[in-house]
């Protein structure tokens, strides 16, 4: 009885938080992929898969072709689950992806589909551009769309630093409601061979500035550890990642300080 009880306490302050925020894609400096996670959602300097989504600039990578899948269950609230694929295809100097999500629970799911195309300039900077196809929908009628832009931007500093600039819709008009401007800065800085620090601050108009902090250890080739803070809303996060044969499989926690954890698993091919 006690822990139903928690359990709709939990389902119900998070549909409050839900319902009385914008609609998910105003939300765009939330993060996709386990790795993402467990680095407390810095979603710059991460050259995986989810780059399509998190930042174009991180799509170049010496793989010819990659696909991965990501689930996540906010707070453990069944009503709440995403899931979303994603996959991209280098030629070159030149990447493209796609990507798709789809959150929601019984009554209301909000979707997305974004494609990005991703160049590198020289050995230290490249840059990359991200259109998404949004909408809501509640029951069978659509309450919400919209078309959201991204541009990223890449540049190694030095032999172990690199500098990331992102940003989302930097021109919304006035009477666009369900698109909203974000921009992040990051920088990346290799601590030694096993160890990454990643750290990022994100400001928009419509919400408080946040500053995410990560660390990526790897313990050994096939294993690799995330640890990662951020400030608003105060969460820490924490993952591991499995490599094998092509294969990552990346599950990570995030744990807000009222809500509880959020458990979420991701898996990525590439050749």
């Amino acid at each position: 009885m006690k822990s139903t009880k928690l359990a709709n306490i939990r389902l119900g302050f998070a549909m409050l938080t839900f319902l009385n925020s914008p609609p998910v894609f105003s939300q765009v400096e939330l993060s996709a992929g386990a790795e993402s996670a467990g680095l407390a959602d810095v979603r710059v300097g991460i050259e995986n898969v989810w780059a399509v989504y998190n930042n174009p600039a991180d799509m170049l990578s010496d793989s010819q072709f990659r696909i991965g899948v990501f689930a996540a269950n906010p707070f453990n609230v069944d009503a709440l689950k995403s899931v979303s694929i994603s996959s991209i295809v280098t030629h070159r100097n030149f990447a493209f992806g796609v990507y798709y999500s789809r959150f929601g629970y019984r009554v209301s799911r909000q979707e997305q589909l974004t494609l990005s195309l991703g160049h590198r300039l020289n050995g230290k900077s490249s840059i990359g551009v991200t259109g998404s196809a949004l909408h809501a929908t509640f029951g069978n009628t659509i309450v919400a769309k919209g078309f959201s832009t991204a541009l990223g931007f890449n540049q190694r500093l030095t032999a172990n630093t690199t500098l990331y600039l992102w940003t989302t819709n930097p021109i919304v008009p006035k009477e666009e409601s369900i698109i909203q401007s974000v921009y992040i800065a990051g920088v990346g800085i290799e601590l030694s061979k096993e160890m990454r620090w990643i750290i990022q601050s994100s400001v928009s108009p419509t919400a408080q500035p946040s500053l995410s902090t990560g660390f990526q250890y790897n313990i050994s080739k096939a294993l690799v550890m995330h640890v990662g803070f951020n400030t608003s809303p105060r969460t820490l996060s924490f993952g591991f990642q499995l490599n094998r044969r092509g294969w990552s499989i990346t599950s990570a926690n995030t744990n807000h300080q009222v809500l509880g954890f959020s458990p979420v698993i991701s898996a990525q091919w590439s050749n």
